[in-house]
């Protein structure tokens, strides 16, 4: 019983900028984007090639890390935008001014090559509202409020709401549309709005919900010549992203067909923009382990990780390798292709370099499969001499699924702890069972034929699924079950997943 181990460690340059102090501290990551004190947030990427730098980072940021509670901003509409340019997406720079939009929370920025007044638009939340600042600068600053707020929030089921993380783009037809989250009492909802001149807004529709999941900040944009769309939506609670895939019906509607984790959920808020080439690009905040005293005492927080391009695959899923730029950073390669582990720990020597971009397959083609075993092979990384501080990533094989799951519940709703759904053109609960059982996340679903109807009207549950269709709804967690018609439910165990995982930044620790 033998895993066959290859691997390539590309050592890369450390980059020099504002960003990053002359003296690392620990566990600051040294080609990524960080403050040297503060704290950075949800970032926003911007492509001109009209403008006097290429590519654009503006990020929610704060200057502050509090003595008890870590970084904060002085109040929930008072945070700072951060800004910063390069040519080539991995060599990033602090203009030599920060003259940013004067709002709070950041939204988004949209380049204006076509327009003969401004050179961009920025839209961001303020009181609950929609703010919109313009500017005609060649760097993206110098920023003017318009006569704010432009956009104001609308009721939803009667229940109050404000208007969050809007996304500004333009539609092939040259409309100006924003996307807002609608956060109300007990839904989270993307309503779409629209304009000819960016100055008058009209509601148009609900564009999608999450149902009560709260959207923390999201990013839509069309894939494959727009036969495709994408969302990535940031949830506060779990804090992950997860990517959507889907069509927009002729109702304006966003219809998910496959969904799924970015990244391993190692990326949180994150945001997109076409480059030159069609490829779409994504940076997004990275999920650290960095726990409160030790932001505290290195007096910073927040990562923004390298660029990555969004890769539609053949069956409809979204994958995010790193972009091709950053073999500007390498200096030297090891590669190893020959290692075989049998129980056993390999020592990689030669290493040398500030920095390491680590390339790593794993063939487990000579384990036997096995019902009561479970394989693991994987690498120690930024470990200290003593190793007293160390990152353990590890790549698992596990046997086949045997999904235990319990009696349909007919007649049973276990509303609520849904991550995910999907509408359904089988009028079968086992179509939906069998999702969950191949679904690692899953531990419960429930089947509505047809979805049921919400104050005696066909309004829409959540997103697809309106009251009518067949809809299949997964869980990460076993709600209370209520008794409603037409909905069956049901409980899963899987004891195995047939499937490989990838464990992340575990076993981290810090004496």
């Amino acid at each position: 019983m033998m895993i066959h181990f290859a691997i390539c460690l590309l050592f890369v340059k450390l980059l020099s900028s504002r960003s990053i102090s002359s003296a690392l501290p620990s566990y600051r990551p040294g080609f990524h984007i960080s403050q040297s004190t503060g704290w950075m947030g949800d970032p926003f990427p911007v492509m001109n090639e009209d403008l006097a730098e290429l590519y654009h980072l503006f990020s929610e940021c704060s200057s502050h890390i509090s003595p008890s509670t870590g970084p904060t901003v002085s109040s929930a509409d008072s945070g700072e935008w951060c800004h910063l340019i390069s040519d080539d997406l991995v060599h990033w720079k602090w203009p030599s001014s920060q003259s940013l939009p004067p709002g709070s929370q950041p939204g988004s920025v949209l380049s204006l090559s076509d327009n003969v007044n401004y050179t961009g638009a920025a839209v961001y939340h303020c009181n609950g509202s929609i703010c919109l600042d313009l500017t005609n600068s060649s760097t993206l600053e110098d920023w003017t409020p318009y006569n704010n707020p432009i956009i104001k929030p609308v009721p939803q089921n009667s229940q109050t709401s404000i208007l969050t993380s809007p996304r500004l783009f333009q539609d092939s037809n040259g409309t100006f549309c924003i996307l807002a989250v609608s956060k109300s009492l007990n839904d989270s909802n993307i309503l779409l709005f629209t304009s000819k001149d960016m100055l008058i807004w009209t509601f148009s529709n609900l564009f999608w919900t999450s149902g009560k999941l709260p959207i923390r900040t999201f990013d839509y944009f069309p894939l494959s010549n727009g036969a495709i769309h994408s969302l990535i939506v940031s949830y506060q609670t779990p804090p992950e992203s997860h990517w959507y895939t889907g069509t927009v019906n002729r109702t304006g509607q966003f219809v998910v067909q496959h969904g799924g984790i970015v990244d391993y959920g190692a990326v949180y808020s994150s945001g997109t923009f076409e480059d030159a080439t069609g490829r779409r690009i994504l940076i997004g905040s990275i999920n650290e382990t960095r726990n409160l005293s030790w932001v505290q005492s290195d007096g910073w927080d927040g990562v923004e990780g390298i660029p990555r391009k969004i890769v539609l695959n053949s069956d409809g899923s979204l994958s995010f390798p790193p972009i091709e730029e950053i073999a500007l950073l390498q200096t030297t390669v090891l590669v190893n292709d020959s290692i075989r582990l049998q129980n056993d720990t390999y020592i990689i020597g030669g290493m040398a370099g500030e920095q390491t971009r680590i390339i790593m397959s794993v063939d487990f083609g000579q384990m036997p499969d096995s019902t009561s075993h479970d394989y693991a092979v994987g690498i120690n990384v930024r470990c200290n001499p003593r190793r007293t501080e160390c990152t353990k990533i590890q790549i698992e094989k596990s046997g086949p699924v045997t999904c235990n799951s319990s009696d349909m519940m007919t007649g049973t709703d276990l509303a609520g702890q849904d991550y995910f759904h999907f509408k359904m053109s089988l009028a079968d609960p086992r179509v939906c069972q069998e999702a969950c059982c191949n679904d690692s996340n899953c531990v419960a679903w429930t089947y509505a034929n047809p979805q049921p109807m919400i104050d005696g009207g066909g309004i829409i549950v959540a997103g697809d699924c309106i009251a009518g269709d067949i809809c299949c709804w997964l869980k990460n967690k076993v709600p209370q079950g209520s008794p409603r018609p037409n909905v069956t439910s049901g409980v899963v165990e899987s004891e195995f997943r047939s499937c490989t995982t990838l464990t992340r930044l575990v076993e981290t620790t810090k004496q």
